[in-house]
């Protein structure tokens, strides 16, 4: 049996964030699912439970869609899946990294059925390390059994987004697909609220500008747990 039948890899941006502030992963596309780019800090309105929030500028993220696809195309996933004792494994190896902006791609042919974690562990553990997760999913013969929406809810929660290609399509695509996102990435940063006496969650709103009118979709993270000091 082999039990992490899902590969990950770590991607670091070039710049880093002070660590009190919270950091959001920003994409905005179109009508078309175009990706708009040339964004300033002032098209951008973060909304921190409801409460307007300054933000100080946006950035964006790039990444090596070289290594990326060579990654990829590196892992023959099979056997039972512990998707989220992986994705888990995969988030402890964020630290290591030097840059603060990271995203984690998951490869897994199959939902979970082997993991000791179970998801609200691994959505945690997401929200805490400000990584942006994306799946890609290998349907097939295999994971017609399997649930694909675990993949897609920890990717949608963290502000990235799962992908399911055809048994029979061209990986490569997904990966161009997946790589284009990281590069038209924006990054905003504010400052979090004040910590109270226990964890509690923020939900987080960005809305962008449009001053001909044409509809936008913001994709970002849900949320992030305001902690107590120690």
């Amino acid at each position: 049996m082999r039990l992490y039948a899902c590969l990950f890899i770590v991607l670091q941006a070039t710049f880093s964030v002070r660590t009190e502030m919270v950091v959001l992963p920003v994409t905005v596309t179109d009508a078309r699912g175009q990706s708009v780019t040339g964004l300033t800090a002032d098209d951008f309105r973060v909304f921190d439970n409801g409460r307007l929030q300054p933000i100080p500028g946006g950035k964006p993220f790039t990444s090596d869609a070289v290594e990326l696809a060579s990654a990829l195309n590196a892992g023959t996933p099979g056997g039972r899946t512990a998707l989220y004792d992986a994705v888990a494994l995969g988030l402890q190896h964020l630290p290591a990294g030097q840059a603060q902006r990271k995203a984690l791609i998951v490869v897994t042919d199959g939902g979970d059925n082997a993991s000791a974690l179970n998801y609200g562990d691994v959505r945690d553990l997401a929200r805490a390390s400000h990584a942006v997760i994306y799946g890609i999913g290998l349907t097939g013969s295999v994971m017609q059994e399997e649930n694909p929406n675990i993949l897609k809810r920890l990717c949608v929660d963290s502000g990235g987004t799962a992908h399911f290609p055809p048994a029979t399509a061209d990986i490569a695509d997904v990966v161009r697909a997946v790589a284009r996102d990281l590069r038209t990435q924006y990054t905003i940063g504010f400052a979090p609220a004040p910590a109270g006496p226990r964890p509690t969650f923020h939900t987080i709103r960005v809305h962008v500008a449009s001053p001909q009118g044409d509809p936008r979709r913001v994709r970002t993270r849900a949320g992030y747990t305001v902690r107590p000091s120690p």
